[in-house]
């Protein structure tokens, strides 16, 4: 019944899919001679290629826009080299369309209208790969050189040597912004063109020609990012959240204070803080965030292990905590953090120091920003070995920067903040160039501007007047903005932005004035300077609406700003309603915030942005010019807001390997699919996938649906609590014998029949 049930069902699920033309001809051919597919539900593209060399090739098929690593994408035409199934064909023209059914009829003969093609773009360097597919043991060699496109600036190895499959090419790092550094990444699933490979090893390296025949093993695999999920939160915020930790962050960490309720919680990566940097609990004096107590510090490598006491939960086990071994000898140093101005500044306290911290540091800077604490000098890569004073120029820590010296000694408490500290060291030069420094608001003196040291790449100095009668200057780089500001001497008029590594960025539409003298950027800059014409732009670069606005400000006029090469999405903020909306508009890097945003679509979550929590904002992020005006009325088109996870945590993968995995949004249960002679499978699942005929708790028999990527039949079960889903190879439930009931069944057929 339920095999005849779902039979029935495909026929009309099917009918309303994209039909394409589909076949593969080996000379000129007519389209009589094609085959009309209905496509896949996640083939919405029609694909053709035409190739002129060794007698003609027409190849015509349904097309994911994810295959081949996201190449082939938009509507159109591309006249050059293609690859595709092993083979590269010169001179050859490839379409992609979606606009109606059969619409990748074009031929030789041109029977069928198509967009002028287009040679594809490439990078700088003309970056090349090598290029071949091997499936089951059956290679198509090593004899093709790939030309790279568009942002393909890394060549790629994906293999998986018990299945007899490789692949060779080019590859765009933004596709999959966890595999942009070179190296090798061992354990992920890896699809070509929906045959799928599981624990594959996929190497990517940058220079032309790199990944040769044996450079997967020429660099140890290791695992992107951490994978890791842990709580944080800081010393008096109990709201703890779960965050995805970054790529270095292994551990999950949690202090605990002995003495008082005082708790925090974080990803950790033992690099950069060498004083936490084992498997277990250690009982210490934990100084960390501006704070210091008497504390039990634990680090844990398992997913959201760290998570004792949070919401009330206690099931959570850590080791028998151990005191940090310390000895006569044992480091002592002053701890503590003051900021410029501040009014709560607290008290310098004497720090018991790790073994491995043989010295202590001090940071003085002239604004009166100090730091001192306990010191490894691993941490820098030995660059204050010896000690002494060295003088630095600017020293930044969390986001601000400060002008001063770095101060290493090996006394007990030497680093008492306000000691007098020896001559300083000699340190790399920078570009010999002093500008003046710091932003002045409306009544504002220019006498209230202070000095900063210029970095060896900041060789000119730069001042900024705004319309909104505020003024700017510091250092430059005339590298940054693609070179727009490279010319010293001249004042430019119209929207000039500075983007920062983190995504934030400064705009003010005004006159920029740039020059390289010792402090030549000084208030009356722009009267001594002449004045040209607003930058030009090319026509193709990308725009975004730039602008903020709060409750406070009134309504924005957005303005529009020419996005860097790098940027090619808009970004746009949503938090509030009415009168108490907030809204942020700018260019957008997927590399900003350390690749949190991988691609166009909105989502909705707690955001941190230009130094301010926004709780349950809607964050989209779009590739199109001027995207970035959505609103809730749809003027532009966005996929609709959803949360980051459903909550819910999962077996994935397969009876012998099998570890806990977050769901997404859309997928509220556990599933396991089993089928005898076939390997089980254990993963999240979205009950609104396979036309929503699994969507309770229960065990189904001979069914087949699209998450198990086998062509079999099988018994799915599903259920919906935390890790529930490892039961069903020992208690596999009873399979029912139908998945609607008979109203249902019936509705749903007239709907069908559009009765």
């Amino acid at each position: 019944m339920i095999i005849l049930f779902l039979t029935f069902l495909a026929s009309f699920t099917g009918a309303h899919g994209l039909t394409c033309y589909d076949g593969r001809l080996n000379r000129t051919g007519t389209l009589e001679q094609f085959n009309q597919t209905t496509c896949d539900k996640y083939q919405d593209w029609c694909y053709s290629l035409h190739a002129m060399e060794e007698g003609g090739l027409e190849l015509k098929m349904c097309w994911n826009k994810d295959w081949e690593h996201g190449r082939y994408k938009e509507d159109g035409c591309i006249v050059g080299q293609h690859c595709f199934n092993g083979e590269c064909y010169e001179n050859a023209t490839v379409c992609l369309c979606n606009d109606k059914d059969l619409c990748n009829g074009y031929t030789e003969n041109g029977n069928v209208s198509t967009p002028i093609p287009y040679p594809p773009t490439t990078p700088p360097d003309q970056h090349q790969c090598y290029y071949s597919v091997m499936e089951n043991h059956h290679e198509s060699g090593m004899q093709y050189t790939e030309v790279c496109q568009n942002e393909e600036k890394l060549c790629i190895v994906v293999s998986k040597e018990e299945d007899g499959y490789e692949y060779r090419s080019c590859f765009d790092p933004s596709f999959n912004m966890e595999f942009q550094n070179p190296g090798c990444y061992k354990g992920f699933h890896h699809c070509h063109r929906d045959i799928c490979h599981n624990d594959t090893t996929l190497c990517v390296c940058a220079d032309s020609l790199c990944n040769t025949v044996d450079y997967s093993s020429e660099a140890p695999p290791f695992t992107p990012g951490s994978g890791l999920f842990c709580y944080a939160g800081g010393w008096h915020d109990y709201d703890y959240k779960l965050k995805e930790c970054g790529i270095s962050e292994n551990y999950c960490i949690s202090f605990t204070s002995v003495e008082t309720n005082h708790t925090k919680l974080d990803c950790w990566d033992p690099a950069m803080y060498n004083k936490y940097n084992y498997t277990g609990c250690e009982i210490t004096q934990a100084c960390i965030d501006g704070e210091c107590y008497n504390s039990t510090v634990c680090l844990c490598q398992e997913d959201m292990c760290n998570g004792y006491g949070v919401d009330g939960s206690t099931d959570i086990t850590t080791p028998v905590p151990v005191p940090m071994t310390t000895d006569k000898n044992t480091q002592i140093c002053y701890y503590g953090i003051d900021y410029p101005e501040s009014t709560h500044e607290k008290e310098w306290v004497p720090e018991i120091c790790a073994p491995q911290e043989d010295r202590c540091i001090l940071i003085a800077s002239d604004d009166g920003f100090a730091m001192g604490h306990c010191y490894d000098v691993n941490y820098d890569s030995g660059k204050y070995a010896d000690p002494g004073t060295y003088d630095v120029g600017e020293h930044c820590f969390r986001g601000t920067c400060h002008n001063g010296t770095i101060f290493v000694c090996k006394e007990h408490l030497c680093n008492e903040k306000g000691v007098v500290t020896p001559h300083p060291h000699p340190t790399t030069p920078g570009s010999g160039l002093d500008c003046y420094y710091g932003f002045l608001g409306p009544h504002d003196k220019p006498e209230n501007l202070t000095t900063q040291i210029c970095n060896k790449n900041e060789t000119m100095c730069m001042a900024v007047y705004g319309d909104d009668n505020v003024f700017l200057a510091s250092c430059f780089d005339p590298r940054q903005e693609d070179g727009r500001y490279n010319t010293s001497g001249v004042c430019y008029e119209g929207l000039h932005c500075w983007h920062h590594d983190d995504g934030d960025q400064s705009c003010h539409n005004g006159t920029l004035c740039t020059c390289d003298d010792n402090m030549c950027n000084a208030y009356n800059i722009s009267s001594t300077l002449p004045t040209e014409a607003p930058l030009t732009t090319n026509a193709q670069s990308m725009s975004c609406y730039f602008g903020e606005k709060h409750p406070d400000t009134g309504e924005e006029e957005w303005k529009v700003e020419i996005c860097e090469s790098t940027e090619h999405y808009c970004y746009q903020l949503v938090h509030g309603e009415g009168e108490s909306r907030s809204e942020i508009r700018q260019c957008w890097d997927l590399a900003y915030e350390d690749g949190h945003y991988h691609g166009a679509g909105c989502i909705k979550e707690d955001v941190n942005h230009h130094e301010h929590d926004y709780k349950d904002a809607t964050v989209c992020i779009c590739k199109e010019p001027l995207c970035n005006a959505w609103s809730k009325d749809g003027n532009v088109t966005t996929y609709s807001p959803e949360t980051p996870g459903s909550g819910l945590t999962c077996y994935s993968g397969d009876k012998e390997h099998y570890e806990g995995k977050m769901c997404t949004a859309a997928e509220t249960m556990c599933m396991a699919f089993i089928a005898d002679g076939h390997d089980a499978i254990l993963d999240c699942y979205d009950p609104k996938t396979n036309d929503e005929s699994f969507a309770v708790e229960d065990c189904w028999g001979n069914v087949q649906i699209e998450q198990s990527h086998h062509e079999y039949p099988g018994r799915l079960c599903l259920c919906s609590s935390e890790l529930c889903n490892d039961k069903f190879f020992n208690e596999p439930g009873e399979a029912s014998i139908t998945t609607l009931s008979f109203t249902a069944l019936i509705a749903f057929v007239l709907v069908a029949l559009n009765v």
